[in-house]
C-alpha cells in the first residue's frame, strides 16, 4: 500500500500524482494474503478519518476511506460495490 500511501500523502499536501507509461516487467505475482490485508486496514485507519470519504483505487484492489461506519458498512455491502462501479463506467 506504499504506492497509494505516497498518493494521498502528495494530494494532502497540494501535490499531484501522474502514471507513466513505462515498460517494466514485474516478475512476481504478487501475494494478496493476511499481510496485504493487514496493510490495507492500516492504511484505512490511518486516512478514514483525516480525510473526506472517498475510494482510492490501487492496482490490486479499490479502498474506501471513511470516518463514518454506515458509509463503510454501505461501501463494504454490494450496494456500495455496485455505486463504485457505476461511477467508474458514467
Amino acid at each position: 500500500m506504499y504506492g497509494p500511501d505516497l498518493c494521498v500523502m502528495a494530494n494532502v499536501t497540494g501535490h499531484t500524482c501522474y502514471v507513466i507509461n513505462f515498460h517494466l516487467e514485474h516478475l512476481s505475482g504478487g501475494t494478496i494474503d493476511t499481510s496485504f490485508n493487514d496493510a490495507v486496514t492500516a492504511f484505512v485507519r490511518k486516512y478514514a478519518r483525516a480525510l473526506r470519504s472517498r475510494w482510492v483505487q490501487t492496482s490490486v484492489t479499490a479502498v474506501f476511506l471513511s470516518g463514518s461506519r454506515r458509509l463503510r458498512k454501505i461501501a463494504g455491502s454490494r450496494i456500495g460495490q455496485l455505486l463504485r462501479l457505476a461511477t467508474r463506467l458514467g
